[in-house]
Protein backbone atom coordinates (compact mmCIF):
# COMPACT_ATOMS: atom_id res chain seq x y z
CA UNK A 1 0.00 0.00 0.00
CA UNK A 2 0.87 3.89 0.12
CA UNK A 3 2.53 3.73 3.24
CA UNK A 4 4.53 0.60 2.99
CA UNK A 5 5.80 2.59 -0.89
CA UNK A 6 6.23 5.76 1.08
CA UNK A 7 8.53 3.92 3.76
CA UNK A 8 10.58 1.94 1.03
CA UNK A 9 11.25 5.24 -0.94
CA UNK A 10 12.83 6.58 2.67
CA UNK A 11 14.93 3.93 2.42
CA UNK A 12 13.85 3.25 6.13
CA UNK A 13 15.25 0.22 7.94
CA UNK A 14 14.08 -3.60 7.83
CA UNK A 15 13.00 -3.29 11.61
CA UNK A 16 10.69 -0.19 10.30
CA UNK A 17 9.22 -2.07 7.78
CA UNK A 18 8.84 -5.05 9.73
CA UNK A 19 7.20 -3.06 12.21
CA UNK A 20 5.07 -1.27 10.10
CA UNK A 21 3.83 -4.68 8.44
CA UNK A 22 2.65 -5.92 11.62
CA UNK A 23 0.57 -3.14 12.61
CA UNK A 24 -1.07 -2.97 9.82
CA UNK A 25 -2.09 -6.65 9.78
CA UNK A 26 0.75 -8.88 8.73
CA UNK A 27 0.89 -12.16 10.22
CA UNK A 28 4.74 -13.30 10.99
CA UNK A 29 5.99 -16.61 8.90
CA UNK A 30 6.56 -18.35 12.20
CA UNK A 31 3.60 -16.67 14.11
CA UNK A 32 1.50 -18.29 11.40
CA UNK A 33 3.02 -21.63 11.93
CA UNK A 34 2.21 -21.57 15.61
CA UNK A 35 -1.46 -20.99 15.23
CA UNK A 36 -1.75 -23.97 13.06
CA UNK A 37 0.45 -25.97 15.38
CA UNK A 38 -1.97 -24.78 18.11
CA UNK A 39 -4.94 -25.65 15.62
CA UNK A 40 -3.62 -29.46 14.86
CA UNK A 41 -2.82 -28.14 11.08
CA UNK A 42 0.56 -28.83 11.38
CA UNK A 43 3.64 -30.05 12.83
CA UNK A 44 6.44 -28.26 15.08
CA UNK A 45 9.09 -29.72 12.41
CA UNK A 46 6.90 -28.71 9.58
CA UNK A 47 6.95 -25.02 10.84
CA UNK A 48 10.96 -25.23 11.99
CA UNK A 49 11.79 -26.33 8.13
CA UNK A 50 9.58 -23.70 6.61
CA UNK A 51 10.22 -20.79 8.49
CA UNK A 52 14.24 -21.55 9.25
CA UNK A 53 14.71 -22.90 5.47
CA UNK A 54 12.36 -21.03 3.33
CA UNK A 55 11.19 -24.25 1.88
CA UNK A 56 7.74 -25.88 1.87
CA UNK A 57 5.98 -22.54 1.91
CA UNK A 58 3.06 -22.96 0.06
CA UNK A 59 2.25 -25.75 2.46
CA UNK A 60 1.36 -23.10 4.90
CA UNK A 61 -0.76 -21.20 2.46
CA UNK A 62 2.10 -18.20 2.56
CA UNK A 63 -0.14 -15.39 0.19
CA UNK A 64 1.69 -13.76 -1.69
CA UNK A 65 0.51 -10.04 -2.77
CA UNK A 66 -1.04 -9.55 -6.21
CA UNK A 67 0.90 -6.41 -6.67
CA UNK A 68 4.44 -6.28 -5.71
CA UNK A 69 5.81 -2.78 -5.85
CA UNK A 70 9.62 -2.85 -7.78
CA UNK A 71 11.66 0.23 -8.66
CA UNK A 72 14.93 0.96 -10.28
CA UNK A 73 17.44 3.00 -8.04
CA UNK A 74 19.01 5.11 -10.69
CA UNK A 75 22.78 5.77 -10.66
CA UNK A 76 23.99 8.06 -8.35
CA UNK A 77 25.64 11.66 -9.69
CA UNK A 78 27.66 13.39 -7.59
CA UNK A 79 25.80 16.47 -8.70
CA UNK A 80 22.47 14.86 -8.36
CA UNK A 81 22.26 12.67 -4.34
CA UNK A 82 18.72 12.40 -4.82
CA UNK A 83 17.70 9.37 -6.37
CA UNK A 84 14.39 8.88 -8.59
CA UNK A 85 12.05 6.18 -8.58
CA UNK A 86 9.96 4.87 -11.30
CA UNK A 87 6.42 3.41 -9.43
CA UNK A 88 3.79 1.15 -10.82
CA UNK A 89 0.78 1.91 -10.82
CA UNK A 90 -0.77 0.88 -7.27
CA UNK A 91 -5.01 -0.66 -7.10
CA UNK A 92 -5.54 1.68 -4.14
CA UNK A 93 -9.41 0.60 -4.16
CA UNK A 94 -8.32 -2.73 -2.76
CA UNK A 95 -9.01 -2.62 1.29
CA UNK A 96 -5.95 -2.85 3.24
CA UNK A 97 -5.55 -5.39 5.78
CA UNK A 98 -7.37 -4.70 9.26
CA UNK A 99 -5.84 -6.08 12.11
CA UNK A 100 -8.10 -7.09 15.03
CA UNK A 101 -7.24 -7.18 18.95
CA UNK A 102 -8.63 -8.93 20.93
CA UNK A 103 -8.34 -10.78 24.60
CA UNK A 104 -10.08 -13.82 26.74
CA UNK A 105 -9.93 -14.06 30.19
CA UNK A 106 -10.89 -17.40 32.46
CA UNK A 107 -10.61 -17.39 35.96
CA UNK A 108 -11.75 -20.03 38.95
CA UNK A 109 -11.48 -20.90 42.30
CA UNK A 110 -12.59 -22.58 45.06
CA UNK A 111 -16.24 -23.14 45.77
CA UNK A 112 -16.77 -21.58 49.79
CA UNK A 113 -14.54 -18.55 50.63
CA UNK A 114 -14.01 -17.21 54.13
CA UNK A 115 -13.49 -13.17 54.47
CA UNK A 116 -10.09 -12.60 55.73
CA UNK A 117 -8.48 -15.86 54.39
CA UNK A 118 -6.36 -16.13 51.17
CA UNK A 119 -7.59 -18.46 48.57
CA UNK A 120 -5.76 -19.36 45.63
CA UNK A 121 -7.48 -18.40 42.19
CA UNK A 122 -6.49 -19.87 38.57
CA UNK A 123 -5.87 -17.54 35.30
CA UNK A 124 -5.81 -18.45 31.67
CA UNK A 125 -5.59 -15.82 29.98
CA UNK A 126 -5.30 -15.61 25.62
CA UNK A 127 -4.64 -13.09 22.84
CA UNK A 128 -7.47 -14.76 20.27
CA UNK A 129 -7.29 -11.59 17.82
CA UNK A 130 -4.90 -11.35 15.23
CA UNK A 131 -2.88 -8.37 17.03
CA UNK A 132 0.22 -8.54 19.37
CA UNK A 133 -0.83 -7.24 22.47
CA UNK A 134 1.17 -5.33 25.02
CA UNK A 135 1.37 -3.84 28.89
CA UNK A 136 -1.07 -6.36 29.59
CA UNK A 137 -2.90 -6.04 33.75
CA UNK A 138 -5.01 -8.43 35.45
CA UNK A 139 -6.67 -7.20 38.43
CA UNK A 140 -9.45 -8.05 40.71
CA UNK A 141 -10.90 -4.60 41.87
CA UNK A 142 -13.47 -5.86 44.09
CA UNK A 143 -12.21 -8.81 45.31
CA UNK A 144 -8.61 -7.78 46.73
CA UNK A 145 -7.54 -4.12 45.23
CA UNK A 146 -4.04 -4.36 45.64
CA UNK A 147 -3.64 -6.92 43.73
CA UNK A 148 -2.10 -6.95 39.92
CA UNK A 149 -0.39 -9.32 37.34
CA UNK A 150 1.64 -7.96 34.54
CA UNK A 151 2.18 -9.47 31.48
CA UNK A 152 4.51 -7.66 28.84
CA UNK A 153 3.10 -8.60 25.34
CA UNK A 154 1.38 -11.39 24.22
CA UNK A 155 1.11 -12.68 20.26
CA UNK A 156 -2.21 -13.38 18.45
CA UNK A 157 -2.59 -17.04 19.83
CA UNK A 158 -0.29 -16.83 22.46
CA UNK A 159 -1.76 -17.98 25.91
CA UNK A 160 -0.42 -17.56 29.72
CA UNK A 161 -1.78 -19.63 32.54
CA UNK A 162 -0.76 -18.84 36.11
CA UNK A 163 -2.45 -18.55 39.57
CA UNK A 164 -2.17 -16.36 42.69
CA UNK A 165 -3.07 -16.19 46.19
CA UNK A 166 -5.49 -13.35 47.06
CA UNK A 167 -7.12 -12.14 49.91
CA UNK A 168 -11.23 -12.09 50.76
CA UNK A 169 -12.41 -9.49 51.90
CA UNK A 170 -15.50 -9.00 54.39
CA UNK A 171 -18.64 -9.90 53.60
CA UNK A 172 -21.72 -10.15 55.48
CA UNK A 173 -24.02 -11.78 52.97
CA UNK A 174 -23.94 -15.75 52.11
CA UNK A 175 -22.51 -15.69 48.41
CA UNK A 176 -20.13 -13.09 46.94
CA UNK A 177 -19.38 -12.17 43.11
CA UNK A 178 -16.46 -10.14 41.60
CA UNK A 179 -15.28 -9.49 38.31
CA UNK A 180 -11.65 -10.12 37.38
CA UNK A 181 -10.68 -7.67 34.77
CA UNK A 182 -7.78 -7.80 31.74
CA UNK A 183 -6.79 -5.07 30.13
CA UNK A 184 -4.57 -4.61 27.25
CA UNK A 185 -3.30 -2.25 24.19
CA UNK A 186 -2.92 -2.36 20.53
CA UNK A 187 -0.54 0.79 19.72
CA UNK A 188 -3.42 3.13 20.83
CA UNK A 189 -6.43 1.41 20.95
CA UNK A 190 -7.55 -0.01 24.41
CA UNK A 191 -8.82 -3.86 24.53
CA UNK A 192 -10.42 -5.30 27.87
CA UNK A 193 -11.76 -8.55 28.91
CA UNK A 194 -13.72 -9.84 32.38
CA UNK A 195 -14.43 -12.81 34.06
CA UNK A 196 -17.22 -13.77 36.89
CA UNK A 197 -16.52 -15.05 39.91
CA UNK A 198 -19.08 -16.23 42.40
CA UNK A 199 -18.16 -17.75 46.06
CA UNK A 200 -20.42 -19.44 48.40
CA UNK A 201 -19.26 -17.35 52.12
CA UNK A 202 -18.56 -18.98 54.78
CA UNK A 203 -20.28 -18.19 57.82
CA UNK A 204 -19.32 -20.45 60.96
CA UNK A 205 -21.67 -19.76 63.69
CA UNK A 206 -22.85 -21.37 66.84
CA UNK A 207 -25.38 -21.29 69.28
CA UNK A 208 -25.88 -22.45 73.29
CA UNK A 209 -28.79 -23.04 75.88
CA UNK A 210 -28.20 -23.70 79.15
CA UNK A 211 -30.96 -24.71 81.50
CA UNK A 212 -31.49 -26.00 85.07
CA UNK A 213 -34.10 -24.85 88.24
CA UNK A 214 -34.69 -21.39 89.11
CA UNK A 215 -33.81 -22.01 92.98
CA UNK A 216 -30.48 -24.51 94.43
CA UNK A 217 -29.44 -24.72 97.75
CA UNK A 218 -25.33 -24.84 98.81
CA UNK A 219 -24.54 -28.62 98.91
CA UNK A 220 -27.65 -29.36 96.66
CA UNK A 221 -26.97 -31.65 93.34
CA UNK A 222 -28.24 -30.26 90.61
CA UNK A 223 -28.54 -31.35 86.88
CA UNK A 224 -27.75 -28.90 84.40
CA UNK A 225 -28.57 -29.32 80.46
CA UNK A 226 -27.12 -28.07 77.37
CA UNK A 227 -28.07 -27.79 73.61
CA UNK A 228 -25.57 -27.08 70.82
CA UNK A 229 -26.05 -26.01 67.50
CA UNK A 230 -24.03 -25.67 64.11
CA UNK A 231 -26.18 -22.49 63.19
CA UNK A 232 -23.29 -21.59 60.33
CA UNK A 233 -22.90 -23.28 56.60
CA UNK A 234 -19.68 -25.02 57.11
CA UNK A 235 -18.79 -27.73 59.32
CA UNK A 236 -17.37 -27.38 62.15
CA UNK A 237 -14.43 -28.71 64.17
CA UNK A 238 -13.00 -29.02 67.99
CA UNK A 239 -16.43 -28.23 69.05
CA UNK A 240 -15.82 -27.78 73.22
CA UNK A 241 -18.08 -26.10 76.15
CA UNK A 242 -16.87 -25.10 78.90
CA UNK A 243 -18.61 -23.55 82.49
CA UNK A 244 -16.51 -22.78 85.54
CA UNK A 245 -19.78 -23.94 87.51
CA UNK A 246 -18.82 -27.36 87.28
CA UNK A 247 -15.00 -26.68 88.01
CA UNK A 248 -12.30 -24.88 87.09
CA UNK A 249 -10.85 -26.18 83.87
CA UNK A 250 -13.93 -28.16 83.41
CA UNK A 251 -14.64 -28.82 79.61
CA UNK A 252 -17.20 -31.51 77.78
CA UNK A 253 -15.68 -32.22 74.00
CA UNK A 254 -18.14 -32.44 71.15
CA UNK A 255 -15.65 -32.94 68.39
CA UNK A 256 -17.42 -32.22 65.01
CA UNK A 257 -20.45 -30.95 64.08
CA UNK A 258 -22.31 -30.21 60.31
CA UNK A 259 -23.69 -27.10 59.48
CA UNK A 260 -27.81 -27.82 61.56
CA UNK A 261 -26.15 -30.73 63.29
CA UNK A 262 -27.35 -30.63 67.20
CA UNK A 263 -25.59 -32.18 70.55
CA UNK A 264 -27.12 -32.38 73.80
CA UNK A 265 -26.24 -33.66 77.29
CA UNK A 266 -26.79 -32.76 80.83
CA UNK A 267 -24.30 -32.60 83.89
CA UNK A 268 -24.70 -33.25 87.84
CA UNK A 269 -23.06 -30.27 89.97
CA UNK A 270 -22.83 -29.93 93.66
CA UNK A 271 -23.42 -26.03 94.25
CA UNK A 272 -20.91 -25.02 96.20
CA UNK A 273 -20.41 -22.90 99.41
CA UNK A 274 -20.04 -19.31 99.26
CA UNK A 275 -22.45 -18.65 96.60
CA UNK A 276 -26.02 -17.17 97.71
CA UNK A 277 -28.73 -15.10 96.31
CA UNK A 278 -29.24 -14.75 92.61
CA UNK A 279 -26.51 -16.04 90.82
CA UNK A 280 -25.12 -15.58 86.74
CA UNK A 281 -23.92 -18.62 85.44
CA UNK A 282 -22.10 -18.21 81.45
CA UNK A 283 -21.40 -21.34 79.51
CA UNK A 284 -19.37 -21.07 76.50
CA UNK A 285 -19.21 -22.88 73.17
CA UNK A 286 -16.45 -22.94 70.54
CA UNK A 287 -15.58 -24.28 67.51
CA UNK A 288 -13.12 -23.62 64.33
CA UNK A 289 -13.35 -23.54 60.49
CA UNK A 290 -9.52 -24.16 59.36
CA UNK A 291 -8.35 -20.93 61.30
CA UNK A 292 -11.23 -19.17 62.50
CA UNK A 293 -12.92 -20.08 65.66
CA UNK A 294 -16.47 -18.95 66.29
CA UNK A 295 -18.09 -19.03 69.86
CA UNK A 296 -21.37 -18.63 71.86
CA UNK A 297 -22.51 -18.42 75.57
CA UNK A 298 -25.17 -18.41 76.85
CA UNK A 299 -26.10 -17.00 80.74
CA UNK A 300 -28.64 -19.00 82.98
CA UNK A 301 -29.70 -17.03 86.59
CA UNK A 302 -30.21 -19.32 89.07
CA UNK A 303 -31.11 -18.34 93.22
CA UNK A 304 -29.18 -20.08 95.54
CA UNK A 305 -30.23 -20.48 99.11
CA UNK A 306 -27.53 -21.51 102.14
CA UNK A 307 -30.94 -23.89 103.27
CA UNK A 308 -34.02 -24.92 101.70
CA UNK A 309 -36.46 -25.40 104.18
CA UNK A 310 -39.87 -25.34 103.48
CA UNK A 311 -42.35 -25.00 106.52
CA UNK A 312 -45.38 -23.66 107.51
CA UNK A 313 -47.14 -22.92 110.82
CA UNK A 314 -50.34 -22.28 112.16
CA UNK A 315 -52.40 -19.87 114.85
CA UNK A 316 -55.86 -20.85 116.02
CA UNK A 317 -58.00 -18.95 118.52
CA UNK A 318 -61.68 -18.25 120.11
CA UNK A 319 -63.74 -18.09 122.85
CA UNK A 320 -62.73 -20.65 126.21
CA UNK A 321 -66.86 -20.91 126.64
CA UNK A 322 -70.27 -21.06 124.79
CA UNK A 323 -73.83 -21.87 125.54
CA UNK A 324 -75.59 -23.84 123.33
CA UNK A 325 -76.86 -22.09 120.57
CA UNK A 326 -74.51 -19.34 120.87
CA UNK A 327 -72.24 -18.19 117.69
CA UNK A 328 -68.84 -18.08 117.88
CA UNK A 329 -65.77 -16.76 115.42
CA UNK A 330 -62.63 -19.08 115.07
CA UNK A 331 -59.80 -16.45 114.34
CA UNK A 332 -56.54 -18.59 111.94
CA UNK A 333 -53.16 -16.84 111.24
CA UNK A 334 -51.53 -18.98 108.25
CA UNK A 335 -47.68 -17.75 108.30
CA UNK A 336 -44.65 -19.60 105.51
CA UNK A 337 -42.27 -19.53 108.52
CA UNK A 338 -39.43 -21.75 105.88
CA UNK A 339 -37.18 -20.65 103.34
CA UNK A 340 -39.33 -21.53 99.96
CA UNK A 341 -42.21 -20.52 98.78
CA UNK A 342 -45.05 -22.71 98.91
CA UNK A 343 -48.37 -23.74 96.67
CA UNK A 344 -51.51 -25.46 97.11
CA UNK A 345 -52.06 -23.97 100.84
CA UNK A 346 -55.21 -24.63 102.70
CA UNK A 347 -57.02 -25.29 105.87
CA UNK A 348 -59.29 -27.95 106.34
CA UNK A 349 -61.15 -28.18 110.37
CA UNK A 350 -63.97 -31.19 110.27
CA UNK A 351 -65.90 -29.11 113.44
CA UNK A 352 -67.49 -27.04 110.57
CA UNK A 353 -68.09 -29.83 108.06
CA UNK A 354 -66.89 -32.79 106.46
CA UNK A 355 -65.90 -31.23 103.07
CA UNK A 356 -65.51 -27.63 104.42
CA UNK A 357 -62.11 -26.23 103.11
CA UNK A 358 -60.57 -23.07 102.67
CA UNK A 359 -57.64 -22.75 99.74
CA UNK A 360 -55.41 -19.90 100.35
CA UNK A 361 -53.03 -20.78 96.99
CA UNK A 362 -49.47 -19.32 96.93
CA UNK A 363 -47.93 -17.95 100.00
CA UNK A 364 -44.92 -16.27 99.78
CA UNK A 365 -41.75 -16.49 102.57
CA UNK A 366 -42.82 -14.80 106.04
CA UNK A 367 -46.13 -13.69 104.63
CA UNK A 368 -48.96 -14.47 106.71
CA UNK A 369 -52.76 -14.87 105.47
CA UNK A 370 -55.44 -14.49 108.65
CA UNK A 371 -59.23 -15.18 108.42
CA UNK A 372 -62.16 -16.20 110.52
CA UNK A 373 -65.25 -18.58 110.60
CA UNK A 374 -68.22 -18.33 112.38
CA UNK A 375 -69.67 -21.75 114.32
CA UNK A 376 -73.18 -22.06 115.96
CA UNK A 377 -73.22 -24.55 119.17
CA UNK A 378 -75.24 -27.36 118.26
CA UNK A 379 -77.79 -28.46 121.18
CA UNK A 380 -76.05 -32.06 121.24
CA UNK A 381 -72.54 -30.55 121.64
CA UNK A 382 -70.58 -32.03 123.93
CA UNK A 383 -69.53 -30.23 127.45
CA UNK A 384 -65.97 -29.36 125.91
CA UNK A 385 -65.94 -28.51 121.86
CA UNK A 386 -62.66 -29.33 120.16
CA UNK A 387 -61.66 -27.39 117.02
CA UNK A 388 -59.05 -29.60 115.36
CA UNK A 389 -57.77 -27.33 112.34
CA UNK A 390 -55.03 -28.42 109.65
CA UNK A 391 -53.06 -26.63 107.30
CA UNK A 392 -51.20 -28.13 104.46
CA UNK A 393 -48.49 -26.41 101.45
CA UNK A 394 -46.13 -27.84 99.25
CA UNK A 395 -42.67 -27.21 97.73
CA UNK A 396 -42.30 -28.89 94.76
CA UNK A 397 -42.72 -32.40 95.83
CA UNK A 398 -42.28 -31.77 99.28
CA UNK A 399 -45.86 -31.31 101.85
CA UNK A 400 -45.97 -29.28 104.71
CA UNK A 401 -48.34 -29.39 107.38
CA UNK A 402 -49.02 -27.87 110.91
CA UNK A 403 -51.81 -29.20 113.06
CA UNK A 404 -54.12 -26.44 115.22
CA UNK A 405 -56.46 -27.07 118.12
CA UNK A 406 -59.24 -25.01 120.34
CA UNK A 407 -60.89 -26.14 123.02
CA UNK A 408 -64.50 -24.33 124.32
CA UNK A 409 -66.70 -25.30 127.27
CA UNK A 410 -69.91 -25.47 126.32
CA UNK A 411 -72.42 -24.17 129.05
CA UNK A 412 -75.93 -25.88 129.21
CA UNK A 413 -76.97 -24.68 132.81
CA UNK A 414 -77.15 -21.79 135.22
CA UNK A 415 -75.00 -24.39 137.27
CA UNK A 416 -72.45 -23.77 134.79
CA UNK A 417 -72.09 -19.99 135.47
Amino acid sequence: NREMIRLVLQRASTDELFEKAVEQGMVPLLQEGLRRIENGETTVEEVIRVAYTGSGADELQVIEPTAQASFVVPAVESEAPTPSFELPSVDTTAPAPSAEPALQLESSGPEMICPGEKVALKFALANSGTATLSDIEITAPNFDPQWRHLVAQLAPGQKEQFSAELTVPECEDTSFETDIVASAHFGTTPVEARSTLTFEVAQPALAIEKSGPLRAEVGEVIDYQFIIINTGNVPLTGVTVTDPLLGEGWSYTIGELPPGGMSNFSMESVVPEGLSGEVEMEATVTGHYGNIETFARDTFKTEVIENIRPEISMELTGPESARVGEMVTFRFAITNSGTVDLNGVKVTAPLFGKFWCNNIGTLGVGRTVKFSYSYTVPETAPSVIENKAVVIGFSGSNKVDYEAVHQVNVITGPEDL
